[in-house]
């Protein structure tokens, strides 16, 4: 996912945790033991579990952190390295971080 200003449908089971600006996402991402870029599948979770994992970082954080979830569309606003900002099909804008080998997670839609 690399072009800016395209719409994009997130593919596969995966969720992916939207941080409100670079800068906490960032910040999360490099002080934390965990890898806040994205919630994984694993037995038995489910939509339920993201919201869950994104109301916990929004209570723990401070900051508003949100989910862009499997068959959901987002349009590519910038890029930053990994981040990602994106504006999702709730209207939300923010940031999420995909690694280079993650980009299959993301199919771009045609028009």
């Amino acid at each position: 996912m690399n072009k800016i200003g395209k719409v994009y449908q997130v593919k596969w089971w995966w969720w992916w945790l939207v941080f409100p600006n670079k800068e906490d996402g960032f910040m999360r991402q490099s002080h934390e033991s965990v890898d806040l870029r994205s919630t994984p599948p694993p037995s038995g979770m489910g939509h339920g579990d993201a919201l869950l994992s994104a109301a916990y970082y929004r209570k723990y954080y401070g900051c508003n952190v949100t989910v862009v979830s499997p068959n959901d569309f987002v349009v590519l606003l910038e890029t930053d390295g990994q981040g990602k900002k994106v504006l999702s099909c709730n209207g939300d804008i923010g940031w999420i971080w995909i690694n280079k080998n993650d980009d299959h997670y993301f199919e771009e839609i045609s028009e």
